[in-house]
C-alpha cells in the first residue's frame, strides 16, 4: 500500500475524557463527603437522645425512690411507739396515732400492727377485715419479703400484688425488736404500712411526666422465681429502652424507657441524604459551567485583576489615611494615659479614706458587741441575785428559828423545867430546820457554781475540754431566773457524756441569744410556746438544732436575720446585734457554719453544725495589725 493511500491514526480525546470523567470524581467525592457527614450526624443525634433519656430516668426514678421511703417512713414511727409502749398498743391509742401518721405521710392507705407476724389491728379498719388474722410469715406466696425483713431486721417494701381485702397495693413491712425480762431482743411483730400502687403512681407523678413523649415500664424481679415481674406500663411497648433503679427499703425496682418516636429520626435523616445529593449535583452541574466555558472564566479572571488592581490602590490610599489616623490614637492615647493617672491618684485617695470609715465602723460594730454581751451578764448577775435571795432567806429564817427554840431548851435545861416531850419537840423541829437549811444552802451553791461557769465562760475566751450536756443544764440553769418569767416550755435532747474541745463560753452566749430572740420575736405576749434544742453528734461534728414554733417570718425578714443591727423591735430594746454575735461565734470562733429556715406561721429554727476540736485561733501577725490600723 502506497503512502498516498494511508490513514493518520487517531488519538483519543482527552478533553472529552476529562470532561467526562473530572465531573463525574466531583459527583463522587461531595456525595461520599456529605453521606458521611449526615451519618456522623445522625450518630450524635442518637447518642444526644439516649443520654437525655437516661438523665429523665434517673430523675424519675429518684423521684419515685424519694416517695416511697418519705411514705414508708410511718412504719418507723408507729415501731418506735409500740417499744415505747411495752408493747402494747390498745385501739384507741392505735386509731388515734394512725390518723396522725395517715395525714403526715401521703399515699398510705392503712396502717397494720401484726404482732408475731399475724395482723392484728388495722386502721382505718373498713374494707380491710378480711385482712384481720392474716399470718404473713406463714403465707408460701408472699412470706418471702417477710423473711427477708425479719433476717435483715429492716424496713422491707413487698409487693405490688393484690390485696386479700382488694385492689393492687405495695406493703411495707418493718420488724419490731424488743427486749425481753432477760435483756435478749426478740422479735415483736411487724408494723406495716399499705400503699394501693395506683396512689403510688400519682403520688410519685410517673405517668403524667412520661405519657406524653416516652413508653415505659416498672418492674422488679420476683424475689422467689426470680422472674420479671411488670406492674406498670405505657400502651406502647418501650424498644431498646434505657433503664434506671429504683431502691425501695431492701429491694429493688426498675424503670425502663424510651422514646415514643424512637432513637432515630427518619425525617431528618432522609432530608440530610437528600441533602448530600443535591449538593453532590450542583457541585458537578458547576465543574460542568466551568468547562463549558474557558473564555468566561477567562474574561472573568481579567475583569477581576484589573479589579485587584483598583482594591490595591484602594488599599495603599487606606493605608496611608490609616497611618494618619494612628498617630492622632497615639497622641490620644497619652492624653487618656494622663487623665487616668489623675484619676487614679483621687479614687486612691477616696479608697483610703473609704478604708478608714470602714475600720472605724467595724470598731464600733465590736464595741456594740461587747457592751451587748456584758449588758447579757449583767441581767444574768442580777438575775442569778434575785434567785439566790430565795433560798438565802430561807436558810436565815430557818437558823433564827432554830436559835430561839434552843436558847428556850437551854434555860429550861437550867431551871430543871426541861422535859422529855419538849425535848423530843425540840429534836424533831431541829432535824426538819437543819434539813430545810441544808436543802437550801445546797440549792444557792448549785446555782452559784453554773452562774460562776457560765459568767467566767461569757466573759473570757478561754478554751477547755467540758461535757456538752453537763454544761447546756448549767446554762439553763444559770438563765432559770428569767425563763421563769415565761410560760414557754423548753424540751432538750442531748446524749450522755458528750465532750467537746471548744470554747463553752460561745456555747453559752448563743444559747442565751437564741432563746431570748425566741422569747422577744417569736411569741406574742401571753402564748404558750414550745422550744427544742436537740444535740447528736455525726463523725467529728457536732449537730445542734434549736427550733420554736412561734409566729415565723417571711423570705425577707429570713435573709436580713444575721445582718447587724436589724431588729423588728427598733425603740422596743431591740439591737439588733443578737443574731450577728450568733453568726460570728459560729462560723468564726467555732469554725462551723448556721443555718436557718422559717416561714410565717410555722416556727423558725436554726441548724448549727461545728467540730468537736474548735480549730485554733487566728494569729494576726504584726504586718496585718498593721494594715488593719491604717
Amino acid at each position: 500500500m502506497g503512502p498516498e493511500n494511508s490513514q493518520p491514526i487517531q488519538k483519543p480525546n482527552i478533553r472529552f475524557v476529562l470532561s467526562f470523567l473530572l465531573p463525574l470524581g466531583v459527583f463522587l467525592t461531595l456525595l461520599i463527603a456529605g453521606l458521611a457527614l449526615t451519618h456522623q450526624v445522625e450518630i450524635h443525634h442518637k447518642n444526644e437522645q439516649r443520654h437525655r433519656t437516661e438523665s429523665f430516668a434517673e430523675n424519675q426514678a429518684k423521684s419515685m425512690e424519694r416517695f416511697i421511703h418519705r411514705s414508708m417512713a410511718a412504719t418507723y414511727a408507729l415501731g418506735a411507739v409500740v417499744r415505747d409502749q411495752e408493747h402494747v398498743l390498745d385501739n384507741r391509742k392505735f386509731e388515734t396515732l394512725s390518723e396522725e401518721l395517715l395525714k403526715s405521710f401521703p399515699g398510705i392507705t392503712n396502717l397494720q400492727l401484726a404482732p408475731g407476724g399475724i395482723i392484728g389491728k388495722i386502721h382505718p379498719l373498713a374494707g380491710n377485715e378480711p385482712a384481720l388474722g392474716h399470718n404473713l410469715l406463714a403465707d408460701p406466696l408472699r412470706n418471702k419479703e417477710a423473711h427477708l425483713a425479719v433476717n435483715t431486721g429492716k424496713l422491707t417494701l413487698a409487693g405490688p400484688f393484690p390485696l386479700i381485702q382488694g385492689g393492687v397495693a405495695v406493703i411495707g413491712r418493718y420488724p419490731v425488736f424488743v427486749i425481753d425480762n432477760d435483756g435478749i431482743e426478740t422479735f415483736w411483730g411487724f408494723t406495716t404500712a399499705v400503699m394501693q400502687l395506683s396512689d403510688l403512681l400519682a403520688g410519685s407523678g410517673l405517668p403524667q411526666t412520661l405519657v406524653d413523649r416516652y413508653a415505659y415500664e416498672l418492674w422488679r424481679l420476683l424475689p422467689d422465681t426470680g422472674e420479671k415481674q411488670i406492674f406498670a406500663r405505657s400502651q406502647a411497648l418501650p424498644i431498646n429502652p434505657v433503664s434506671a433503679d429504683i431502691l425501695v427499703p431492701n429491694g429493688n425496682w426498675t424503670l425502663s424507657i424510651s422514646p415514643l418516636i424512637g432513637w432515630e429520626s427518619p425525617p431528618e435523616v432522609l432530608q440530610g441524604r437528600a441533602l448530600s445529593i443535591a449538593l453532590a449535583l450542583l457541585g458537578t452541574g458547576f465543574i460542568i459551567a466551568l468547562m463549558r466555558q474557558p473564555q468566561h472564566l477567562q474574561r472573568i479572571v481579567e475583569e477581576r485583576t484589573r479589579a485587584l488592581e483598583e482594591t490595591n490602590d484602594e488599599l495603599l490610599m487606606e493605608i496611608h489615611e490609616r497611618q494618619q489616623a494612628e498617630e492622632s490614637l497615639v497622641a490620644a492615647r497619652k492624653e487618656l494615659e494622663r487623665r487616668v493617672i489623675e484619676r487614679t491618684a483621687k479614687l486612691s485617695a477616696a479608697n483610703l479614706a473609704l478604708t478608714d470609715a470602714l475600720a472605724a465602723t467595724e470598731n464600733a460594730i465590736e464595741q456594740l458587741i461587747q457592751s451587748e454581751k456584758l449588758a447579757a451578764l449583767g441581767g444574768l448577775v442580777a438575775g442569778v441575785a434575785h434567785e439566790i435571795n430565795t433560798p438565802v432567806g430561807v436558810g436565815v429564817t430557818a437558823v433564827s428559828y432554830l436559835e430561839e427554840m434552843t436558847g428556850k431548851i437551854i434555860r429550861d435545861l437550867e431551871a430543871n423545867r426541861l422535859k422529855k416531850s419538849s425535848l423530843e419537840k425540840y429534836l424533831s423541829l431541829a432535824a426538819e430546820a437543819t434539813h430545810s437549811i441544808h436543802c437550801n444552802l445546797r440549792r444557792a451553791s448549785e446555782m452559784i457554781h453554773s452562774f460562776k461557769q457560765v459568767a467566767v465562760d461569757q466573759s473570757s475566751e478561754g478554751r477547755r475540754r467540758f461535757d456538752f450536756n453537763e454544761y447546756l443544764d448549767e446554762i439553763l440553769l444559770s438563765l432559770r431566773p428569767k425563763l421563769k418569767k415565761s410560760s414557754h416550755q423548753i424540751r432538750i435532747e442531748c446524749p450522755q457524756k458528750l465532750e467537746i474541745d471548744s470554747y463553752p463560753g460561745a456555747f453559752s452566749q448563743i444559747l442565751s441569744n437564741l432563746l431570748f430572740n425566741s422569747f422577744h420575736h417569736a411569741f406574742d405576749e401571753g402564748i404558750q410556746g414550745e422550744i427544742l434544742i436537740r444535740v447528736s453528734r455525726h463523725d467529728e461534728m457536732l449537730q445542734l438544732h434549736y427550733g420554736d414554733n412561734g409566729r415565723g417570718m417571711d423570705r425577707e425578714m429570713l435573709g436580713r436575720i444575721f445582718d447587724p443591727f436589724y431588729t423588728t423591735k427598733r425603740g422596743q430594746g431591740g439591737s439588733g446585734l443578737g443574731m450577728h454575735i450568733v453568726y460570728n461565734l459560729v462560723t468564726r470562733s467555732l469554725g462551723g457554719k448556721i443555718f436557718s429556715t422559717s416561714a410565717p406561721g410555722k416556727g423558725t429554727s436554726f441548724d448549727i453544725i461545728i467540730p468537736l476540736t474548735a480549730p485554733a485561733p487566728e494569729i494576726k501577725t504584726e504586718e496585718s495589725a498593721n494594715a488593719t490600723a491604717s
